[in-house]
């Protein structure tokens, strides 16, 4: 049951959005530059295209040696956000 609460929380706070070419040619340039998963490209490059913040439960450790850059890109991570305050 709580992860139908929680499926149903993130479908109140969340939007669809269709991938079109410049979020999947620009999701590809991350995956060069940085190394990590190519989902977690894709969560970025939808939200610089929708004006929204990437949001990653964890840190995974490839992106370890990136969290700079994952910082600069407006990267949030949930083990540090109060998901009250989203």
């Amino acid at each position: 049951m709580e992860a139908l609460h929680f499926v149903e929380w993130v479908k109140r706070k969340s939007d669809i959005v269709n991938i079109d070419e410049n979020i999947a040619m620009r999701a590809g340039e991350l995956k060069k530059q940085l190394r990590i998963a190519l989902p977690d490209c894709y969560v970025i490059s939808t939200a610089e295209a929708i004006d929204a913040v990437p949001l990653f439960k964890r840190k995974e450790s490839e992106m370890i040696p990136v969290l700079d850059i994952l910082e600069k890109l407006g990267a949030l991570f949930l083990e540090k956000v109060d998901i009250n305050e989203l």
